[in-house]
């Protein structure tokens, strides 16, 4: 019985410790992901820190697991902390890649927003200076959003047509 409880007590502690750390990036990091992968991708910038954030992240993880295998989906939460991140995916129960907007920390993070949107948006050739999201076919196929909610006939447009 003491095996059973070890195996399933060391099962369940290498459970925890596989949980994906969230990543700070800071836009030429994302852009250097989104070039790299060459997949349609979905960034969304998002606040953690608000009342209603774990209702958030799991609305971004329904979008995870319906679109998630065909598009690169980027939640950057405008925070720094990471743990935050750690726990509200734990309490959920989201498995996948998180991020936060990284750069030097003593820099507002109101500013470190501000200049990770306008770089990236440079990055890809757009004349704006801030984004809610960006769903994106290629680089150099940006469909722009300020908008807070999701446009989901935008996301379905970023999946492979069937012929």
């Amino acid at each position: 019985m003491k095996k059973i409880f070890l195996l399933a007590f060391g099962f369940f502690a290498g459970f925890l410790q596989a949980q994906i750390k969230p990543e700070g990036l800071t836009a030429a990091d994302l852009y250097a992901k989104i070039e790299q992968k060459n997949t349609p991708s979905f960034v969304v910038l998002w606040n953690p820190n608000c009342d209603i954030a774990n209702d958030i992240l799991a609305r971004y993880q329904d979008i995870i697991q319906i679109y998630g295998s065909h598009i690169d989906i980027y939640t950057v939460a405008i925070t720094n902390m990471d743990d935050l991140l750690c726990d509200m995916s734990q309490q959920i129960g989201l498995n996948y890649p998180l991020y936060y907007i990284g750069g030097d920390q003593t820099i507002s993070l109101r500013v470190r927003k501000e200049q990770f949107e306008a770089e990236f948006l440079k990055l890809i050739h757009r004349n704006e200076t801030e984004f809610s999201q960006l769903y994106i076919h290629s680089l150099d196929q940006v469909v722009y959003d300020n908008e807070l909610e999701i446009d989901y006939t935008k996301l379905e447009a970023l999946l492979p047509h069937s012929s």
